[in-house]
């Protein structure tokens, strides 16, 4: 079996810690169950990291450059191309000889780098998109990103249907796009923390009504929705706590859930094996957002068999069906700050259902397992990216 270098190309932003993170941290734990793949992260733009540098943690090889701009997208286009071509050339030196080389992008500006690198080394140029925006929202840039990524790319994969149809309407050529849900390690879940001390941590009961949301505290992931619906649900059901599991505004949170907040926790970013204690423990979860394709979060509470309410919009409501392994509900997305009163109600209403019917939450709870060992395991997803290495594309650079 022929040798590959696995280059993951992870910049620093706020994805990087959250959906795109998790989404990296699990693929490579998957490639690690492939002998013959070498995995290699490239770790660009790293604060406070003057010089390139590079080590091996765990099994992986890393490349770590400092912070150049590779992320603004507004930058000059000849500023763009000299920082890939610098990174390009670093990589050449420091790349372990391999039968075939994969670069993985995660995010299009990350084509600079990529195009860069498939000019000094024979490389094949895999790119996931992880977010779809939504219609109504511009993305722009001083650079056709697109085009020139699309046919940079010999494959591109969308982790949900909803993007498969984002990228069709952008332009990328059908043929190369392959449809892969993300998938989550089936060790994820073996090393579980103490139930009664994470509890007493953050000062949580096991008797608690606990309603937990877990991401990034932002206003499009549907907070202010979520909060107005809990303030309806504690007139009905006053020992219920809502939990706020991440980082982000707090302090726009904080004025969201003023008249509740004595009933709602903040802790901020927690340790991985806290929170999946804190799936175990809750009662339900919700996720509210506005734009969402295959969200790790949905997966982990999946999983975990935590019986969840979800936004009906991109991938949620690819990943959950509605009554059988979870609850879905509408949502308008144009406005974060305003949510419909007519949503904030039926968000209410389920959350209400859940928190009184048992039998509904332990029928969910099964099928949402049964659905995660069947469709959303690590394994699977790699094995689905390996099958790309044998398709041919008519396009290329």
């Amino acid at each position: 079996m022929k040798s590959i270098n696995w280059i993951i190309v992870r910049s620093k932003d706020r994805g990087s810690e959250y959906g795109v993170g998790t989404f990296v941290k699990h693929f490579c734990e998957g490639l690690k169950q492939q002998p013959h793949i070498r995995i290699i992260i490239l770790k660009t733009g790293t604060p406070f990291v003057d010089e390139f540098s590079s080590y091996t943690q765990d099994g992986i090889l890393y490349m770590q450059f400092p912070n150049m701009g590779l992320d603004k997208l507004h930058d000059t286009l000849s500023n763009q191309v000299k920082i890939g071509r610098s990174i390009a050339r670093l990589v050449k030196l420091h790349l372990p000889p391999a039968d075939e080389n994969i670069i993985h992008l995660q995010f299009a500006y990350q084509y600079f780098v990529a195009k860069e690198i498939t000019e000094l080394i024979k490389s094949k140029v895999i790119f996931t998109l992880h977010i779809a925006p939504p219609e109504d929202v511009a993305v722009s840039n001083n650079f056709d990103l697109d085009k020139h990524l699309f046919k940079l790319a010999d494959h591109i994969v969308s982790v949900t249907d909803n993007g498969y149809n984002h990228l069709l309407k952008k332009g990328a050529p059908p043929e190369k796009i392959t449809r892969i849900y993300n998938g989550i390690s089936t060790d994820y879940f073996k090393n579980k923390n103490n139930t009664d001390a994470v509890l007493a941590k953050y000062d949580l009961d096991k008797h608690d009504k606990i309603i937990l949301y877990s991401g990034r505290i932002d206003s499009l992931k549907g907070i202010n929705q979520l909060v107005k619906a809990f303030t309806i649900i504690t007139k009905k059901y006053p020992d219920c706590k809502l939990v706020f599991a991440g980082n982000g505004s707090f302090e726009k949170l904080i004025g969201y859930a003023q008249p509740v907040s004595s009933k709602v926790i903040y802790l901020g970013f927690i340790p991985t094996e806290d929170l999946l204690v804190l799936y175990q423990q809750a009662t339900i979860g919700v996720i509210p957002s506005l734009n969402e394709e295959c969200s790790y979060v949905a997966l982990e509470m999946l999983f975990s068999g935590l019986p969840t309410i979800a936004s009906k919009i991109g991938g949620l409501k690819e990943i959950f069906d509605h009554n059988k392994d979870g609850l879905l509900v509408n949502v308008q997305t144009s406005n974060p700050e305003q949510p419909l009163k007519q949503d904030i109600e039926k968000l209410a209403d389920a959350m209400s259902h859940l928190l009184t019917n048992r039998d509904l939450c332990r029928r969910l709870s099964i099928k949402a397992q049964q659905k995660a060992a069947r469709q959303f395991t690590a394994e699977i997803m790699i094995d689905n990216y390996i099958q790309l290495l044998n398709t041919q594309t008519t396009y290329g650079n």
